[in-house]
């Protein structure tokens, strides 16, 4: 079937950075996969979940005995895809801007 879309979500390490395997590859946690026909889709998960995945996908020997996990999510858009991203960038930028505003009234307290 034809894919329209396709996005990787990087997995975080504690520091917030990407995680990389052998400092060379970057380590996925989720992925979206958006096929042009919903028949389609869901005869993809109902073939590939819970399956290994295959070693010519693979290069790294690490994630050699990885399973891939898929569910079909029915009614789903992109555009709800892209609204998630936007909300949560925005709520992290709130949040370090709230984290500045505190350093800085707690800067003010102790200078006066």
């Amino acid at each position: 079937g034809m894919v329209t879309n396709v996005h990787l979500e990087a997995a975080k390490s504690n520091d917030g950075k990407k995680k990389k395997i052998n400092n060379k590859w970057t380590e996925f946690c989720e992925a979206w996969v958006e096929f042009k026909d919903k028949k389609i889709a869901k005869q993809v998960v109902e073939i590939l979940n819970e399956t290994k995945i295959p070693k010519k996908y693979v290069k790294n020997r690490m994630a050699r005995n990885h399973i891939w996990n898929m569910k079909y999510l029915k009614g789903f858009g992109w555009h709800h895809l892209t609204e998630y991203k936007q909300t949560i960038r925005t709520l992290q930028r709130k949040k370090y801007e709230i984290k500045i505003a505190d350093a800085h009234r707690q800067t003010a307290y102790f200078e006066s």
